[in-house]
């Protein structure tokens, strides 16, 4: 058994693409093997870990609904902690933090409805709690991506000057020559 993400598809795909090894950023891997039906030796699933980011707390650099962006929720092998629950997404209500987290067995519980013991899990608790702050320490950007500034992502507004722009400081776009 294989512990697989959405967060496999970029990588996988350009796996495929490059015929080769993708970058160690990305925080999916390369399930081409898969796909393609070829005996696959992944890491034990208890290995791996997955980070379930969302916006919306009410702290943050945006007003509501976006608010900050952190990690709500853990997944290693079929144990899942729940740092940071809401009702849904976007909805009035207000967060609740989780200390200890919440953990749900998604093998025998995949409507993670029946929480663990966290007693029972203190080894686990611990690799969670040093793996959440090691990610975020890795990432360099911690906001929600609507407040991202790359130029490449900005609509062309003079394609004379190659489309580009950048912010000048004052929030005014300048056109800037792409490289």
């Amino acid at each position: 058994m294989a512990l697989l993400s959405t967060l496999d598809v970029v990588p996988t795909l350009l796996s495929i693409l490059r015929k080769g090894s993708v970058s160690n950023e990305l925080d999916g891997i390369d399930i081409s093997p898969v796909l393609f039906g070829k005996d696959v030796n992944f890491d034990d699933a208890g290995d791996r870990i997955l980070f379930f980011w969302r916006d919306g707390f009410e702290d943050g650099p945006l007003g509501p609904p976006y608010g900050r962006f952190d990690v709500a929720a853990v997944k290693v092998g079929r144990i899942k902690a729940w740092f940071w629950t809401k009702s849904a997404h976007y909805n009035d209500d207000t967060e609740v933090y989780h200390d200890p987290p919440l953990l749900f067995d998604t093998l025998t519980d995949p409507a993670e409805a029946n929480p663990l013991d966290p007693a029972d899990f203190n080894d686990i608790l611990d690799r969670i709690h040093n793996s959440v702050h090691d990610h975020k320490k890795s990432v360099e950007w911690t906001y929600p991506l609507a407040l991202a500034r790359d130029p490449a992502f900005i609509p062309c507004v003079d394609k004379e000057t190659g489309c580009r722009t950048v912010d000048n400081g004052d929030g005014v776009y300048q056109t800037v020559e792409t490289v």
